[in-house]
């Protein structure tokens, strides 16, 4: 579906899209606050406007309340899936490298990872 997604500017502004908007319908769906979720949390775009397109990350978020990091690589020399954790300033950031094939399993540990999320700040 978005196997040109490196050449086709319009294919890889579907794929950035595909994810938020499964996230957001993922919140909708299980009644977490989307507001909570910074989308995207990192900035891709250079200085001088032009949009960085290399999918790293294809995907970020931060949820305000926890202050943790989700982001997506799409990476194809990584062996099929990989998921590390870091400590960036102090919050958790969890990684997700993935090559394209592996989709539907990343959007699996997003929704994951945000009901974690949403969970860990109603205890606070």
């Amino acid at each position: 579906m978005f196997s040109d997604y490196l050449v086709s500017y319009d294919a890889y502004i579907e794929l950035e899209n595909h994810f938020e908007s499964s996230l957001r319908d993922f919140c909708k769906s299980n009644h977490l606050d989307v507001k909570e979720f910074v989308m995207p949390y990192y900035n891709n775009t250079c200085v001088d406007g032009t949009r960085l397109m290399d999918a790293n990350p294809i995907f970020s978020t931060r949820h305000q309340q926890t202050g943790n990091i989700l982001r997506v690589v799409i990476c194809d020399e990584v062996r099929g899936y990989s998921s590390v954790h870091k400590d960036v300033d102090g919050f958790d950031e969890l990684c997700l490298f993935i090559k394209l094939k592996s989709l539907s399993r990343a959007l699996k540990d997003i929704n994951s990872w945000a009901k974690a999320q949403a969970s860990v700040s109603k205890r606070k």
